[in-house]
């Protein structure tokens, strides 16, 4: 009866149903296939692991696809340069994908990666889960407030763009989430759990990608400033699980490449040659590229983060330490704009703690007028998301590469007013535009203006099987003329239902959460709405 009784009140928890929700969000836009050439290098790796048993790309597709992103091991075989990381936590997707092909009538292959491609919305749910618990327990938000800033984190920025299409930067920010709620955990725990845990997600972090090693500090930071006569006791618990990726990542280099700190790269160091003033000034102010177009609930997030340090200093201290070591490695990296793709993706490791907890926090100190500016401000962030949510975001390569042809010339100098007038959603609405009619190349605004009548365009939602589609939902009706494309609509709008239920029942009972786990018994501090 008690444990029944706990699975209950799990499954009421709040958190646990916005992540349910954001999971079923990004399912909802998943394109069925891996779309960017990072991940599909990693999820190659993961089919040589189950079919070959080595890491070596044995695939002659995947072969063909070396060159910047693999290298050839000291045995002669191609590897990828990318971390082990996400083949790791590829390969139970990857290997359902093989057990659900036997009793499908399509090929082997591409029912492997349709199912690795929905990794990426599990993942996402994962880190909504995570930062819903950080909101309210340490916080001590209300419920609603920590699924704002959730959802402000995952639907108000490029986040949700970037996890339909796979890329490697939301496994590497759910981990960074995960390893500071542990972090935020282990400081009230006697036990050795939470600091193991926060050991294995920063090694996880760092197993992604290995520039990430600086997060570490920034990661752990929130177990120092807990009880000193347990600090030992942390140390310990965090350190082994993170010697022992280090230990497997040297172990895989030597193998593959012949030294425990070759990674593939020749010149590494070369990728971070960028002036640091030209790389700021473009995640910053580039009216391309600049962070405040693409995650506008970034920005209302920082009015909350004088609360946030009120209330979990040592929380806010992590989140900024994430944000500015990431910007700045990234302002230093040769494509710091996040290649030929949707803004500066290479931050989106970087946001989602500053972004969740600010948005909760203001949210949660805030009633009235100022509160409904502040939804309204939000409402405004999440809408500028969905035209690019709906691309992938390898489509934007016309922008990306424009920023790289100017980087120090426009850089240098104020950017130009009339950029700044152009609408970041108006750009998304055009290219929207072009991957609906399937046209191959970009619309020109004058273009548009001139002939209304090509808007709103005849959506064709043509998928071919290594392409982008619509939705996996339309590849599933397309292939199998069946309407149980509905599926995940039907789905979202019932967990959307159940989380409404949940918080009304929440504000009923003035006990809108599970209680904060410590080792004297729940808080003392109420939650505040």
């Amino acid at each position: 009866m008690p444990s029944r009784h706990r699975s209950a009140s799990r499954w009421n928890d709040p958190a646990v149903l916005v992540g349910l929700l954001v999971a079923l969000i990004g399912l909802t836009v998943a394109p069925g296939a891996i779309d960017n050439i990072d991940t599909r290098i990693c999820f190659h790796s993961a089919q040589s692991l189950i079919h070959h048993g080595t890491f070596a790309l044995v695939d002659p597709t995947a072969i063909e696809l070396r060159g910047l992103w693999t290298a050839q091991g000291v045995d002669g075989e191609w590897y990828s340069k990318f971390g082990i990381g996400v083949t790791l936590l590829l390969l139970p997707f990857t290997a359902f994908g093989t057990i659900g092909s036997a009793l499908l009538p399509y090929e082997t292959a591409l029912v492997e990666e349709l199912v690795a491609s929905l990794a990426s919305p599990f993942f996402l749910g994962v880190g909504a889960w995570a930062a819903a618990r950080i909101a309210i327990d340490e916080l001590r938000v209300g419920p609603t407030a920590a699924i704002v800033g959730v959802l402000a984190w995952t639907l108000g920025t490029f986040q949700l763009s970037y996890s339909g299409s796979s890329y490697l930067e939301t496994p590497l920010a759910v981990a960074a989430v995960l390893a500071v709620r542990e972090a935020l955990r282990a400081r009230r725990s006697a036990g050795w759990r939470a600091p193991a845990l926060c050991g294995v997600y920063a090694g996880l972090v760092v197993a992604i990608k290995v520039a990430m090693v600086v997060y570490v500090p920034f990661l752990l930071l929130p177990m120092v400033c807990g009880d000193p006569r347990r600090l030992v006791r942390r140390a310990v618990g965090v350190a082994i699980p993170l010697a022992a990726w280090m230990l497997a990542l040297m172990a895989v280099n030597h193998t593959r490449f012949g030294s425990p700190l070759s990674t593939g790269y020749v010149g590494f160091s070369t990728l971070f040659e960028t002036p640091l003033a030209v790389g700021l000034r473009g995640y910053l102010l580039d009216p391309d590229l600049a962070l405040p177009l693409f995650a506008p609930a970034f920005v209302v997030a920082l009015l909350g983060l004088r609360g946030v340090h009120r209330r979990a200093p040592a929380l806010l201290w992590a989140a900024l330490g994430v944000f500015v070591t990431g910007t700045v490695v990234h302002a230093l990296h040769t494509g710091y704009h996040g290649g030929t793709v949707y803004g500066p993706r290479y931050l989106i490791s970087a946001i989602p703690l500053v972004t969740a907890c600010g948005v909760a926090t203001l949210w949660s100190s805030t009633s009235g007028t100022p509160r409904r500016v502040l939804a309204a401000a939000l409402a405004l962030a999440v809408a500028s998301q969905i035209p690019s949510t709906l691309v992938s975001p390898n489509e934007y390569h016309t922008i990306g590469d424009r920023a790289r042809a100017r980087d120090e010339s426009l850089l240098a100098r104020a950017p130009r007013v009339h950029y700044w007038l152009r609408p970041r959603l108006v750009i998304d609405a055009i290219l929207l535009s072009k991957k609906m009619r399937g046209d191959t190349d970009a619309y020109d605004l004058r273009e548009l203006i001139a002939d209304p009548s090509r808007w709103p365009p005849e959506p064709t939602f043509v998928v071919p099987d290594r392409d982008r589609g619509f939705s996996i939902w339309w590849l599933i009706a397309a292939r199998t003329h069946t309407r149980w494309a509905l599926l995940p609509g039907i789905l979202l709008a019932l967990s959307t239902l159940a989380t409404a239920i949940a918080l009304r029942q929440a504000a009923r009972s003035g006990s809108p959460a599970s209680p904060v786990e410590t080792d004297a018994g729940p808080s003392p501090h109420a939650r505040i709405e």
